[in-house]
């Protein structure tokens, strides 16, 4: 069920073979902070809103041996595993699905140890994750763009060469089941001018009115919190190509709400003087507030 991955490797935290789990906490909703104003002459306050904190979740475990060089070879790896230089990923192997949560080690794994009790010894640990959101690691992603979307025709040519439609104007829908606000990584490949990305159930856009991103060329924007960054091939700042009125901060993937399977969020792409070699890749995971 538990296990952490440092690079590309996975180590059991619950099959005995290094530790089995006993018990563990703070995996469930993260603490939040409200955010709340209040005039000169109000009574109580006005809830601004909210904003998640960082997660800081306790692992329990118990290195099931009676044998002293095993349980000094495990405590060792486990040393190894946690150690604050890594980053970690801590996975989650449940019966609707696997979720993963991006983390560090931040404190109590001293490994107590004692002469008179040193068998099968149980000890904690507590990791801080800064993004205390989990995830499914399966990425997606929605491709617009003529040759993606299979508009205009194709004439038989040597080369593929679409014909019939300059400009871009595409719809996709996605049907998210995560149960907070995915930020996506986009990225745009030219030639396309006055693209605007909108979600049209949010109102949220990204509006490059006025810039032409030419064929060869892409921009790539992160609306990660902590990132926020459109750079093009060469990672240049591209971000005052945004219209002031862009919604940078705030672009996302909208939550599914309690009474829903899943939340429906439609995305429009637009923009002119496109041709076949013009795409817009979309790529998200789902995002989920606790386990």
């Amino acid at each position: 069920m538990l296990s952490v991955i440092i690079g590309t490797a996975e180590y059991s935290l619950d099959d005995g073979t290094l530790c089995r789990l006993v018990g563990y906490d703070g995996f469930g909703i993260p603490p939040a902070t409200r955010i709340s104003s209040r005039g000169p002459l109000q009574h109580g306050d006005t809830d601004e809103g909210f904003r998640l904190d960082p997660r800081l979740a306790k692992l329990i475990f118990a290195l099931e041996t009676t044998e002293l060089d095993v349980m000094y070879e495990r405590r060792q790896t486990i040393c190894d595993l946690f150690s604050p230089i890594h980053d970690s990923i801590l996975k989650f192997d449940l019966s609707y699905g696997v979720r993963y949560l991006d983390c560090h080690y931040y404190d109590d794994a001293s490994l107590e140890w004692s002469v008179k009790n040193w068998a099968a010894p149980r000890f904690a640990l507590t990791v801080k994750a800064s993004d205390p959101t989990l995830y499914d690691p399966e990425r997606k992603v929605e491709i617009f763009g003529i040759g993606a979307s299979g508009a205009g025709f194709t004439l038989p040519m040597p080369l593929p060469f679409a014909v019939g439609i300059t400009a871009l104007d595409e719809l996709h829908t996605i049907f998210y089941p995560g149960t907070w606000l995915s930020y996506p990584e986009i990225q745009i490949y030219g030639p396309i001018t006055d693209l605007l990305i909108e979600n049209t159930d949010t109102g949220d856009k990204l509006d490059f009115t006025g810039i032409t991103i030419i064929e060869d060329d892409y921009y790539i924007i992160d609306t990660r919190y902590g990132y926020k960054t459109v750079v093009d091939q060469d990672g240049v700042n591209k971000i005052a190509d945004l219209t002031e009125d862009s919604d940078l901060a705030t672009f996302a993937i909208d939550y599914k709400r309690p009474d829903e399977s899943f939340r429906e969020n439609t995305f429009r792409a637009t923009g002119s003087a496109i041709n076949s070699e013009t795409r817009i890749f979309f790529r998200y995971y789902e995002r989920y507030i606790g386990v």
